[in-house]
């Protein structure tokens, strides 16, 4: 390695620090749903903060550690298209290139199983409460599946797969989910301040400070994306405020 390539990187153009700043935060995509099997835990009060803080921390450290190996061994690692594989390349020869291939594919994978697993569990309770096409309430009668709710979005992200760049589908879930990010933050302000007098309410360390800093992080991370970005996550907002309104009865 060669660590005067640590200290002799450019800085990036500003318009480029945005996209970035989008895209790690899609690196870190995914924490969000560790509170969704809640149910499955023991404890889940003390292990759902436990396990989402440690998660961030090890996911951050490993960051840091690929991009300064990278970093190190491949000088123009920017321009490269494969930039991880040939630095690995260069670190430990033919036989890295082959395992951080091989690793990279069983992260997809892991990754994709969480999406498939979890994704349809939101249309699914969403459908059964009356919310959007009532197929995607119905249960495969042998697997006990939400079989709609996963064949359908998993032939829709398949289509927008094959139709657009990575990046830019990165960063349109990025918007989706700073909405989200967004609405819950908010959500907790309101929340916290209608039952913070009620037995068993939730209490956070420093009062109201950590959801401003998430709702303020997420609405400077949100003007940081193109107009053309914004539209199409308005657009898709849009269009689930309308399925929310027409409550099935």
């Amino acid at each position: 390695m060669d660590w005067d390539n640590l200290s002799g990187a450019a800085l990036p153009e500003r318009a480029n620090l945005a996209e970035a700043a989008l895209l790690l935060l899609f690196a870190y995509a995914g924490f969000e749903n560790t509170p969704a099997a809640a149910g499955e835990y023991k404890n889940p009060q003390r292990d759902i903060p436990f396990a989402m803080l440690t998660m961030i921390a090890v996911v951050t450290l490993t960051y840091v550690a690929i991009q300064a190996v990278a970093l190190g061994t491949l000088p123009n690692l920017a321009t490269s298209t494969a930039p991880l594989a040939e630095a690995a390349g260069r670190f430990a020869g033919p036989v890295a290139i082959t395992l951080l291939t091989l690793g990279a594919v069983v992260s997809i994978l892991g990754n994709m199983g969480n999406s498939v697993l979890m994704g349809p569990r939101y249309l699914y309770a969403l459908a059964v409460d009356g919310y959007g096409p009532a197929l995607f309430a119905r249960v495969h009668p042998r697997w006990h599946t939400p079989a709609a709710a996963i064949v359908i979005p998993a032939a829709m992200a398949l289509a927008l797969a094959l139709s657009g760049s990575f990046v830019q589908l990165a960063l349109l879930s990025v918007i989706a989910r700073l909405a989200t990010y967004i609405g819950t933050a908010a959500s907790l302000l309101v929340l916290q301040k209608r039952h913070a007098d009620k037995p068993g309410a939730l209490t956070l360390p420093g009062g109201r400070l950590i959801p401003l800093l998430a709702l303020a992080i997420s609405l400077i991370l949100l003007a940081a994306t193109t107009p053309a970005n914004l539209l199409a996550g308005a657009a898709a907002i849009a269009v689930g405020a309308v399925i929310y309104r027409l409550r099935r009865r």
